[in-house]
């Protein structure tokens, strides 16, 4: 795909044309290399003849030397998850580019696409699912702060849909896919409507532990503007929009789970094992060995620096005592295992205790 001369960028409308239109500018905007065609097909969905009208009033103003341009409508209401699904099903593309028209944009997030393609072409990072444009400042099933460390590409355990480009053949392995229905899901994903086409393929993920890369600054961000799955907290996920571009370096050791926490390596009597970090209960179902949730007591560890770093930055106080390093969670949890399925297990339980699921 690095030497590919021909893109298609599908544009995912719904009868909102004032957000079409800011959206169509900004695709228009990007910075395209030459010498490279760049189609686009959009698709509106609940698009009557007086909306259709409207629409194509705005396509007609459109300047776009870079490829073909094709609209597929219909009038009635086909939903946001049948209209994706059924793209990204449809398409012949090894990775389908997607947004929804209700999306700011960078000028420069084709750059950093195809800077992460050879990426993961050079490394042969198999288990990753799809590119986001969209960098979190706030997690989606905890609400709270999402801190990265280490200023390059990182990989995350979570579906992006705020603009976004997917693996067509992993995406075929998903919907051909059974075993992963059990898969119980974050308490807050899980109240997600059935429209939400990423609810599913969340759950496939934590399965079958897939990735999305997301950039370490955002290329992408919802407008605020009200759309089938974002009617509160609508600003909340809003964020700053680059005018930098990433050279698409992607650190494979920095992964973090779908609750948007870190996944630290630490040592335990003698043996380095991978942790997810669930500060507030928020996990019922972990394909990890170990789920790490707030203690009282102070426990013996070793851990590397970035991950000393990441453990401060949520509040985790690390100290020395007699040449040995403690760690202690100052902050209140609201962690109840009894509410879950699986037992949860403190720092003093994993020392003495294998988890497994």
């Amino acid at each position: 795909m690095i030497n590919k001369k021909e893109y298609n960028i599908n544009l995912i409308g719904y009868n909102r044309p004032d957000s079409f239109k800011s959206t169509l500018y900004n695709l228009s905007n990007t910075f395209y290399p030459n010498g490279i065609i760049i189609n686009l097909i959009i698709h509106l969905d609940y698009c009557d003849e007086e909306m259709l009208k409207k629409h194509l009033h705005i396509l007609e103003q459109l300047v776009w030397p870079y490829g073909d341009i094709t609209l597929n409508s219909n009038s009635y209401n086909k939903g946001l998850r049948t209209q994706i699904e059924s793209v990204i099903d449809n398409s012949s593309d090894e990775w389908i580019i997607m947004f929804e028209d209700d999306l700011e944009l960078s000028p420069l997030w084709f750059k950093y696409f195809l800077q992460t393609m050879e990426t993961i072409q050079r490394l042969d990072i198999s288990h990753v699912l799809g590119v986001s444009f969209y960098s979190y400042l706030i997690s989606e099933v905890t609400y709270q702060n999402f801190t990265v460390i280490n200023p390059e590409s990182y990989l995350m355990n979570i579906a992006a849909s705020w603009g976004f480009a997917i693996n067509k053949k992993e995406w075929i392995t998903y919907r051909n896919a059974t075993n992963y229905k059990n898969v119980d899901l974050p308490k807050r994903i899980k109240k997600w409507g059935d429209n939400s086409w990423k609810k599913e393929l969340i759950r496939y993920m934590i399965f079958d532990n897939k990735y999305y890369v997301f950039p370490p600054r955002s290329y992408s961000s919802p407008s605020g503007t009200s759309g089938t799955n974002v009617r509160s907290n609508k600003n909340l996920f809003v964020t700053p929009i680059t005018t930098y571009v990433d050279r698409g370096n992607i650190d494979t050791n920095n992964v973090y789970s779908v609750t948007g926490y870190k996944i630290v390596n630490i040592r335990l009597q003698g043996n380095m094992v991978s942790a997810e970090i669930d500060l507030y209960a928020d996990l019922n179902y972990s394909t990890l060995e170990y789920v790490l949730s707030p203690i009282k007591s102070k426990i013996k560890y070793s851990i590397s620096d970035s991950d000393r770093t990441y453990l401060e930055s949520l509040g985790i106080s690390l100290y020395l005592h007699s040449s040995v390093e403690y760690f202690q969670i100052k902050r209140k949890s609201k962690y109840k295992s009894h509410r879950h399925k699986f037992r949860y297990y403190t720092f003093y339980d994993v020392l003495s205790t294998l988890v497994r699921w």
